[in-house]
């Protein structure tokens, strides 16, 4: 089965968020060939935008904490406020290395889907007609482009229920024979269920 992901699911991973767990089970899986992962390209460059934003938010938050004035009977607080940002500072290193090595891992061994123009335009006119933000629409017209060609049965895993949970969305995916599932814990349970034979086959 084709498993098409998109920037959540990098996400997911780098920041060791709670359905992280079944991500890197769907890494597995497809690196014993149980299934085929696909992402697109474009996907990869939002990622690590993402990240270097919402590190430079996070990092900002934990600077904000320091011990109040009036507090100077509590020195142990100062140590940790100390504590917290170094845990912060450590937590955002880690979320680097995290997807810089989940880049290489699906760039070695899953399928990269390119953006090219045809795409393009066509993301444009989704982006009208759905009401997409550019960036989802970029990803949206990657994954029907691959899908319509490949022509088999799919499933699209995406976490961003406010944009692509929509009626009209869902109907073209399942015009190319895919499914959108709005969860990556859902979409693991999906896969490993239509791996267990039918009772009494």
């Amino acid at each position: 089965m084709r498993v098409y992901l998109e920037t959540n699911f990098l996400l997911e991973i780098a920041f060791a968020q709670e359905e992280a767990g079944a991500c890197e089970a769907l890494l597995d899986l497809a690196e014993v060939g149980e299934v085929e992962l696909a992402i697109p390209v474009f996907c990869l460059v939002e990622a690590a935008d993402t990240r270097r934003r919402r590190s430079a938010e996070v990092r900002s938050f934990s600077e904000q904490y320091k011990r109040p004035d009036h507090l100077t009977r509590l020195p142990w607080l100062d140590g940790a406020v100390r504590n917290f940002r170094q845990d912060v500072l450590t937590h955002l290193s880690l979320s680097g290395q995290r997807l810089a090595a989940l880049r290489n891992r699906i760039e070695s061994a899953h399928s990269v889907l390119p953006l090219d123009g045809a795409i393009a335009l066509q993301s444009d006119t989704l982006c009208d007609e759905l009401t997409l933000h550019p960036p989802d629409g970029v990803v949206l017209a990657t994954i029907l482009s691959d899908a319509l060609r490949r022509q088999s049965d799919s499933v699209f895993l995406n976490r961003n229920t406010s944009d692509f949970d929509t009626g009209p969305i869902r109907d073209r995916l399942l015009a190319v024979r895919c499914r959108l599932i709005n969860s990556f814990e859902g979409g693991l349970a999906l896969i490993r269920a239509s791996k267990v034979p039918a009772q009494g086959a």
